[in-house]
């Protein structure tokens, strides 16, 4: 089994960033899957975003109460971010 196996099937996930207390935040958001890679949008001057550019460790879980997995955020390409 895949480890993202149980994102199939699902609208949104629950994302987990962290502040600089460590204390972390969750939030539900829409994603689409390629293959082994989770992508997700949102609003560039979000918390989360300001979160992930502090700190890129991150967890996700399906959104329907199933396990956090340890994840790394990334930036796309400059292509894909303006798109």
């Amino acid at each position: 089994m895949n480890t993202i196996d149980p994102f199939a099937q699902q609208q949104y996930l629950s994302h987990e960033t962290f502040r600089k207390s460590g204390v972390g935040v969750q939030t539900p958001v829409w994603f689409v899957q390629d293959g082994d890679t989770i992508f997700m949008r949102t609003i560039a001057n979000s918390g989360k975003v300001k979160r992930i550019r502090k700190n890129g460790q991150v967890k996700v879980a399906p959104s329907q109460l199933g396990d956090w997995l340890p994840a790394t955020a990334r930036q796309p390409a400059a292509s894909l971010a303006q798109s």
